[in-house]
């Protein structure tokens, strides 16, 4: 559950940060954004396996909106190609 204690300007930075680490498409990266914030208070729970990080990261990176097309693109094909949807669901 999110942890109230982080203002708003705690929220751009954290989602400024989330759009880089996911924008790079690098798990290492996605990883250590991810332990940066966990030992912050945001994230109540460690990471799953690196296989559902990495999931997880390229479904992030379609959906979010300020990343580049190509990135999007990028990320769909990865998805299509390991058999998954490029969808969140």
């Amino acid at each position: 559950m999110f942890n109230n204690k982080f203002s708003p300007e705690d929220i751009l930075q954290w989602r400024r940060e989330r759009n880089e680490a996911v924008g790079k498409l690098d798990v290492e990266i996605f990883k250590a954004f991810y332990q940066k914030w966990a030992e912050r208070g945001y994230y109540p729970s460690p990471l799953p396996d690196d296989n559902t990080v990495e999931i997880t990261m390229y479904k992030m990176a379609v959906n979010i909106e300020s990343l580049p097309t190509s990135r999007k693109e990028e990320a769909k094909d990865w998805l299509r190609h390991h058999g998954f949807r490029d969808g969140l669901l």
